[in-house]
């Protein structure tokens, strides 16, 4: 642990310095905490329950995809997200790389997100899938390459899941050109495994 010089106390009557601040990035940070806790639980998406040693699999997974698709340390990420479990791992994937999470609010207006993803030159954008339709509205005009599609129910439990899907009212989206988060996990989880075998064949 680092003490930060915070020049700013000396404004606040009588207040020590008393915040220590750690080193390393904030994937870093989880990491150790799944090292020390890798059966804690990490989060409970409606009754969905995942263990840290879980979260840092589906982190490690995601990034390697983030890689595979020629992003870096640097670069910005987009993520158009409610708190769903995809939203947190977008985010701790991109701080895994060194790449940098730009975080937008999916209810947003168009032109709001456009300004948020030109800002940043993001490439690339997580988007929750009720809010894609401005994202294909905007696309022509931004440098958006890479559109990461999310649903809902993608980390709801089983039963729930099929009561969403079968309550939600669908509206006519063009999807095509997008990759859906099912299958960006499924590329990311065969990368991580093959990278796991050779570092095991090289030892």
């Amino acid at each position: 642990m680092n003490k930060i010089k915070t020049p700013w106390y000396k404004h606040y009557d009588g207040v020590r310095e008393h915040l220590d601040y750690p080193e390393g990035s904030l994937f870093e940070l989880i990491e150790e905490s799944a090292n020390k806790h890798p059966d804690y639980i990490s989060y409970n998406y409606f009754g969905a329950k995942h263990t840290y040693k879980d979260l840092i699999g589906q982190i490690n997974c995601c990034s390697e995809a983030f890689l595979q698709m020629g992003y870096k340390k640097g670069d910005y990420i987009s993520i158009c997200m409610p708190n769903t479990p995809e939203a947190v791992i977008a985010f701790y994937a991109a701080n895994r790389i060194g790449a940098i999470a730009n975080m937008i609010h999916p209810l947003s207006a168009e032109n709001e997100i456009k300004q948020y993803v030109n800002r940043t030159k993001s490439r690339c954008i997580v988007v929750i899938d009720v809010a894609a339709h401005k994202i294909n509205n905007i696309l022509p005009e931004t440098e958006l390459k890479d559109i990461i599609l999310v649903s809902p129910a993608d980390s709801m439990p089983l039963l729930l899941k099929a009561g969403y899907k079968l309550t939600k009212r669908k509206k006519d989206l063009d999807s095509s050109g997008m990759i859906t988060w099912k299958k960006l996990m499924s590329k990311g989880k065969k990368l991580n495994l093959l990278k796991k075998t050779k570092k095991y064949l090289q030892n």
